[in-house]
């Protein structure tokens, strides 16, 4: 069975990180040599081991099971029959948010070391763009093994729902608000509106925290307000006409 929304926006997700890749390349290019050696040489002698960060034992078993309840938790809204597949499915979520771990956590310690090795400005900043840049590219391979794995075993709406788990189901509460804020959406809007929080939604699962998560979101709630004024909706107008049919509907 073939995912054409998971292609389409694995494609999507794809380019867009590519075309950041490069724009990062080209500012590179114009750096000084300096900046370029001093790249390569704190790469090499401040590489992170895995030893830096791990845990202990017992907090990784506490880690493993917090994540496989959560996990388990999610799976569950999936009504697997087969019990084999089912625990299948709940250890590549769990993996996956294990892997997004790793990474942020290798992140965080590499930022730490170019904090602490008090270099200037300029340097710190591109040394810094660089571990997010490089985080953001096991991110996107994460991202791609991971619906992958989900989508050979699972529908297209069964992998929607694994979505809407990891990211708290804002998608549906948010695409809702705004359904109910402004009842006379047009169809085309409503699309819009839609295809943005879908937008948000795959790029919010692979937040490490949240925060993160729902930062994303609101970051597309953003571009979907503009294009709404665009559209001639005064945004607190609509806000406070919603909040007066709500009090309206409790007082019935």
């Amino acid at each position: 069975m073939i995912n054409f929304e998971f292609l389409y926006l694995n494609h999507k997700f794809t380019y867009k990180f590519y075309k950041l890749q490069n724009n990062y390349l080209k500012i590179l290019f114009m750096k000084s040599i300096k900046y370029c050696i001093f790249l390569i040489a704190t790469l090499v002698l401040c590489e992170i081991s895995d030893a830096q960060i791990v845990k202990s034992t017992k907090e990784k078993t506490e880690y493993t099971k917090v994540l496989t309840e959560r996990s388990r938790k999610i799976v569950s809204q999936l009504h697997i029959e087969n019990t084999a597949k089912k625990e299948k499915v709940i250890q590549i979520l769990v993996g996956q948010y294990k892997g997004i771990g790793k990474i942020f956590d290798l992140k965080n310690a590499e930022k730490n070391l170019v904090k602490e090795a008090d270099l200037s400005n300029d340097a710190t900043a591109l040394q810094n763009k660089f571990i997010e840049l490089m985080a953001q590219t096991e991110l996107e391979k994460l991202h791609r093994t991971f619906f992958g794995q989900l989508s050979a075993r699972l529908t297209p709406e069964q992998v929607a729902k694994i979505k809407d788990g990891m990211t708290y189901g804002v998608l549906e509460v948010t695409y809702k608000s705004y359904i109910d804020m402004i009842p006379d959406l047009t169809p085309e809007q409503k699309t819009y509106i839609k295809a943005n929080l879908i937008e948000a939604r795959e790029y919010s699962m692979d937040g490490g925290s949240s925060k993160e998560k729902h930062w994303w979101f609101g970051k597309y709630k953003g571009r979907i307000n503009n294009y709404l004024s665009k559209e001639g909706y005064d945004l607190d107008e609509e806000r406070a006409q919603w909040k007066k049919r709500r009090e309206a509907a409790k007082n019935k």
